[in-house]
């Protein structure tokens, strides 16, 4: 296998990785993904880890009930996976941090983030990521006329 390919088995790996292990209760195993790229010296992980590094990081606090600091790191993701140009990634992102804000009881800014998540994940037709973001959506209360 060439240097590319465990390149690309890495950043299809890393992220469904550290979702499975957050999904399964297993902090200690997420904490031992994300400490395999956080430990790495500076220039090392490449822009599109780095982002899922912070989406991860925010995973694992939020499921630690860290909400602060959950915030902190999906932002800091959504920056990154911004500036990289990676939609499906920014509508995680988005979805992951709306579920946050939902928690938190800030709805409207949650709707914004799920109405924009939906819109690029109907284009892609990416199922079950907009599956998710639409029952986010749908679980919010109704709107105040403006």
């Amino acid at each position: 296998m060439c240097s590319s390919d465990l390149s690309q088995a890495s950043r299809i790996g890393f992220p469904v990785a550290i979702e499975a292990a957050v999904t399964a209760g297993r902090a200690d195993e997420a904490a031992d993904l994300l400490a395999l790229l956080s430990n790495r010296p500076p220039g090392h992980v490449p822009p599109f880890l780095r982002a899922q590094l912070a989406r991860g990081e925010g995973l694992l606090a939020a499921a630690d009930a860290d909400a602060a600091t959950a915030e902190m790191r999906f932002v800091a993701a959504l920056d990154e996976l911004s500036s990289l140009h990676y939609p499906y990634w920014v509508a995680r992102a988005q979805t992951d941090l709306a579920g946050l804000l939902i928690d938190d009881h800030r709805a409207p800014e949650a709707r914004v983030l799920l109405d924009e998540a939906i819109a690029v994940l109907k284009n892609l037709r990416a199922m079950p990521a907009l599956e998710r973001a639409e029952d986010l959506l749908a679980g919010l209360p109704i709107a105040a006329p403006s």
